[in-house]
């Protein structure tokens, strides 16, 4: 029926399954398949992307512009999001094929 993607952490899935979450039951979704890819939560994209905000707009120490921008890290936040927004493409343009084969 369709494709449920989990981007957290699978050590936050598991944490919260041992209290008894985590995640819907499977019979609840039996038709579904899931997908777990991790992507960082809001609050470290957000703090990231102030560091690189930061790197770009200080002109005091324009030597260490590189270095600081590397520190940020939100150039490999974005390649993460790219790489699981491909996966994501990837699979619906898969289904889409093999659903269109059957109709």
């Amino acid at each position: 029926k369709g494709w449920i993607l989990d981007t957290r952490h699978p050590n936050v899935v598991k944490l919260a399954q041992s209290k008894g979450g985590g995640c819907e039951p499977e019979q609840h979704y039996a038709l579904w398949k899931r997908l777990h890819r991790h992507l960082d939560k809001h609050t470290v994209l957000q703090e990231s992307f102030m560091k690189f905000i930061d790197a770009c707009i200080d002109q005091s120490e324009k030597d260490r512009w590189l270095s600081k921008l590397e520190n940020s890290n939100w150039l490999l936040h974005v390649k993460e999001a790219l790489t699981v927004a491909c996966i994501v493409a990837q699979t619906i343009d898969r289904e889409g094929k093999i659903n269109r084969n059957f109709q």
